[in-house]
Parts: structure tokens; C-alpha cells; sequence
């Protein structure tokens, strides 16, 4: 009977998750997360960095750098993606009740360890944005928005071409921001799923200029805006001051979906700020971030 009561009560205890770091015992997997496209019937330790050995290549699919590996002798392309800013990986087991020299499981779950990138593995195909899991990362864009529900997208989640060369941009830089030094091509867009077709948005970017911004006057920069892949494009022009002192936002307005019920794409945005035409070189550019807002 004693017995029995010790149980009930153990098992009437509420399930708890420790996600504290203060253990010596959490381990950092950064950039040893991966996903594969298969099932393993086996839950456990084992060598895996003595089989798998992922390795660079040279190409780019997205603005995502390609990975190749082997696994059983099928060969897998992938691409590692960070976690956004805030947000961290954890891997949780759980905790032992140590009673009377023996150890029980129980309903308590601590960290065992974190990571902060996950590598995502694909079989018969390149890895790209548009992948199931990838899309996944969208949603974190919803999560957040602002006081005023606005979506908010970080400056590293944006595509920029030659983003990763540091003679043209810093993305992030010290301030968290993606900061132009010099280019003549300027192309910086992103999208984001899950938008009402019904609804009117306005979308922009928040900037400002460094001290020694220069190239702006004789060149006007352009957001464009539209739903789906095949939509049409809302644009919107704008000169630009390279002497104003503080933060400033451009936006641009997208109409409603001509068609909302019949297009699924139309849920789908996409948007992008360009200065592609005139061939002149500018910098001193920093993007904060870009927004989007559902207004009616």
C-alpha cells in the first residue's frame, strides 16, 4: 500500500521543462543539427561524424550556400540555415529521481543541449526557399511584429546580391543592420507566405545613411512589391536624401488580389528595393529592416 501511494503521488506531480544553461552538462551542437530525407530506426549514440562528412561546394541556389554529403551511399545536397535572431535550439531529455539507490524516470525535462543552425538535407533536389521546412522560417517574420502589427523583417533575413562579399556590404553589422559600402547593382528582396489576398498592405524599408553617403542624388531607388510569383508589380520611386540625419521609412502600396479565391500564389509576397538602371556606383546605405503592414 505504501508503495501504491509513493506512485500516485509521483505521478500526480506536474510535467516541468528545465531550459536553463547553468549545467556544465549542456553541450553546443551549432553546426551539428542536421535533417534528413529519411526515416532511421535507431534512437541513440553512434559515430556519425566517421560516415558523414559534409562538405562545401561552390554553387548557390536562393542566396543558400550548397552543401553535398553521402549517406549510405546516396548523395544529398543541403544548406545550413541560422536560427533568427532571438530564438535557440533545444534538445531536451529527461530528468533521473534518484530514490533509495535507484533511478526512475520522471515527468521533468531538462537541456541536454542547444544549437543555434540547423543543416536541412535534400535527396533528389537542390535545396531552396521554397522547401517545405524552409517556409517553416517564415513564420517566425509573424512572430515578430510589432505593437502596431506590422511584420518586421531583419536586415540578415533579406536577400542582397553580393550581401556576402564585405568589400560591397556588412550584413549584420555591429548594429544588427546590413550596411552598404559601395555597389552599382543595388537588389535587396524578400517574401513572406501566409498574406490575406483580400487585404491592402503596405510595404517598405526603414534606412538611413551613413556620414559619407554618396551616389543617391542622381539615382532614384525603386520599391517593388507583388503577390505571388506571377502577379503584377505595385512600384513606387523615390530620391533619396543622403544628408538626412536620422531614420527615415519608403513604402508602397499592394492592392487586393484581383482573383483572391482562385490563387492559392496570392498568398505568397514578394518585395524588393532596386537601383539596377543607372550603372552608377552609391554606398553609405544602411537598411534596418523591412515592413509590411495589413491595413484593410
Amino acid at each position: 500500500m505504501g508503495g501504491g501511494d509513493e506512485e500516485s503521488s509521483h505521478s500526480s506531480q506536474p510535467a516541468t521543462v528545465d531550459l536553463s544553461l547553468d549545467s556544465p552538462a549542456v553541450v553546443d551542437l551549432t553546426g551539428k543539427v542536421h535533417r534528413l530525407p529519411c526515416c532511421i530506426k535507431y534512437d541513440g549514440p553512434t559515430s556519425v561524424s566517421n560516415y558523414f562528412k559534409p562538405k562545401p561546394t561552390e554553387m548557390e541556389v536562393d542566396g543558400l550556400p550548397v552543401e553535398e554529403a553521402y549517406f549510405r551511399g546516396r548523395k544529398l545536397h543541403g544548406t545550413t540555415i541560422a536560427l533568427p535572431q532571438g530564438y535557440s535550439g533545444f534538445i531536451l531529455g529527461k530528468k533521473s529521481d534518484v530514490k533509495e539507490g535507484h533511478n526512475t524516470a520522471s515527468d521533468c525535462w531538462e537541456t541536454n543541449a542547444t544549437f543555434q543552425n540547423v543543416t536541412v538535407w535534400n535527396h533528389d533536389a537542390m535545396p531552396s526557399k521554397d522547401d517545405a521546412f524552409l517556409r517553416v522560417f517564415h513564420w517566425f517574420t509573424v512572430a515578430n511584429a510589432d505593437e502596431r502589427g506590422q511584420m518586421i523583417i531583419q536586415a540578415k533575413d533579406l536577400n542582397i546580391v553580393w550581401g556576402r562579399d564585405d568589400r560591397y556590404w556588412t550584413v549584420p553589422n555591429k548594429e544588427n543592420l546590413a550596411e552598404l559600402h559601395q555597389v552599382s547593382w543595388l537588389e535587396v528582396t524578400g517574401s513572406v507566405n501566409g498574406i490575406n489576398p483580400s487585404k491592402i498592405y503596405e510595404v517598405g524599408f526603414r534606412l538611413s545613411f551613413t556620414p559619407d553617403a554618396f551616389g543617391w542624388g542622381s539615382s532614384p531607388i525603386y520599391i517593388m512589391v507583388k503577390r505571388g510569383k506571377y502577379g503584377k508589380f505595385a512600384s513606387r520611386k523615390f530620391v533619396l536624401d543622403p544628408y538626412a540625419i536620422r531614420q527615415f521609412e519608403i513604402t508602397v502600396m499592394l492592392g487586393k488580389a484581383e482573383k483572391p479565391d482562385q490563387d492559392t500564389n496570392n498568398q505568397k509576397l514578394y518585395f524588393g528595393l532596386y537601383e539596377v538602371w543607372s550603372g552608377k556606383w552609391k554606398g553609405g546605405l544602411k537598411i534596418h529592416h523591412a515592413i509590411i503592414k495589413e491595413l484593410v
